[in-house]
């Protein structure tokens, strides 16, 4: 596998070669390079990159190239090697994000360079276990707090087009590691529409922080009540 990484490399080098306004990495003078180095460009795509949520997914290795161009802005990004379950439209996307390099330069000259590299994915290892508020050190928070979470609530709620319906609303939700929130249900219903529509506000949520134990972000469950029409 690496022999034959190394080889698409390098014919990907020499195509590019034969391109008089794009110099390879190996062959310019003053090579380009992101601010920091490239320990942070590694992160960068690392922290952006969200392995897919599918069991079927054992990881692998991508192959990616794009030109630094005079500006340091990345263009012609291609995947070269795919692993599929869409990672090569997030690598293409994560790679347009990047903040600019400082350019590579030959002869004193700002000129564009062409770069390939490798992306490394994990095995989609599962969603982990799932705790309750009781089991952590830390319950998961919405920004701003839970006051400002039921301000997007009823800032969006539409209620039913029924001036005598009242009620409780009881919706659950995980909160997951990265602070988004999944499986989202409702367990205590008032009809008319009301649930599907307090799940359709859920959807519009921020990221939360996500819950801690042993000083470790993890899946939290979450209930809340949403009173319609005054208290039950």
């Amino acid at each position: 596998m690496k022999k034959a990484t190394w080889l698409l490399l390098l014919l990907t080098q020499l195509s590019w070669s034969q391109t008089k306004d794009v110099y390879t990495f190996q062959e310019v003078q003053i090579k380009p390079i992101f601010p920091g180095g490239m320990s942070f460009f590694n992160q960068f795509v690392a922290e952006n990159f969200v392995v897919p949520k599918d069991t079927l997914f054992k990881g692998g290795k991508m192959l990616v190239d794009f030109v630094i161009d005079t500006t340091g802005t990345l263009t012609d990004i291609r995947v070269l090697r795919d692993i599929g379950f869409k990672t090569a439209d997030q690598a293409k996307y994560i790679l347009s994000q990047s903040e600019k390099w400082i350019p590579g330069k030959q002869d004193g000259k700002p000129v564009k360079v062409h770069y390939a590299m490798p992306i490394v994915l994990p095995a989609y290892e599962g969603p982990g276990p799932l705790f309750d508020h009781k089991s952590i050190e830390k319950g998961p928070e919405y920004p701003g707090g839970m006051n400002a979470f039921y301000q997007l609530i009823m800032q969006n709620f539409r209620p039913p087009m029924d001036e005598n319906l009242k009620g409780k609303i009881l919706a659950s939700f995980v909160v997951e590691a990265d602070g988004s929130l999944s499986e989202k249900k409702i367990i205590k219903d008032i009809g008319h529409g009301a649930g599907a529509e307090l799940l359709r506000v859920l959807d519009l949520s921020e990221k939360w922080i996500p819950g801690e134990k042993d000083g470790n972000p993890v899946r939290v469950q979450y209930t809340i009540p949403i009173n319609i029409g005054g208290p039950e």
